[in-house]
């Protein structure tokens, strides 16, 4: 499979250098409409599912919802699943495709060391605070 990125981590950086405005504006839109345990349970949701280069943002949405039906991962973390899936589906492509971005790399910084999931999700802003090029 070709990829264009080492790592996840690697993805949010290029896409933060290329366009920063649009992504912090991104990440602010998207701070505001899902709470910290809703970002919680979408990156260990994330943990499960692969970034395709060239994949549609929709499959991507449909899979986050998928999961988020079939693991039961929002009742075992007190957040109602009805309100995240819909909120999931109202993201624009961009959002999804930031989102999930943002979501995984959580997992390659876990790789490098353990950071705390809690930690991560409340400091989606500003995302500087995790980068791992400095």
């Amino acid at each position: 499979m070709l990829t264009y990125f080492n790592s996840k981590s690697e993805a949010f950086e290029f896409f933060e250098k290329v366009m920063p405005g649009l992504v912090q504006s991104t990440i602010f839109e998207i701070h505001e409409l899902f709470t910290q345990k809703e970002l919680e349970v979408l990156i260990k949701v994330m943990q499960g599912i692969d970034l395709v280069p060239g994949a549609s943002p929709t499959i991507l949405v449909e899979e986050l919802v998928d999961s988020v039906r079939l693991d039961m991962l929002p009742q075992k973390n007190n957040v109602k699943a009805a309100p995240l899936i819909k909120k999931l589906q109202s993201l624009t492509s961009f959002q999804s495709t930031i989102l999930a971005v943002w979501a995984k790399r959580y997992w390659d910084l876990f790789d490098e060391s353990p950071v705390n999931i809690s930690s991560y999700a409340n400091t989606f802003l500003p995302v500087h605070n995790f980068s791992t090029s400095q």
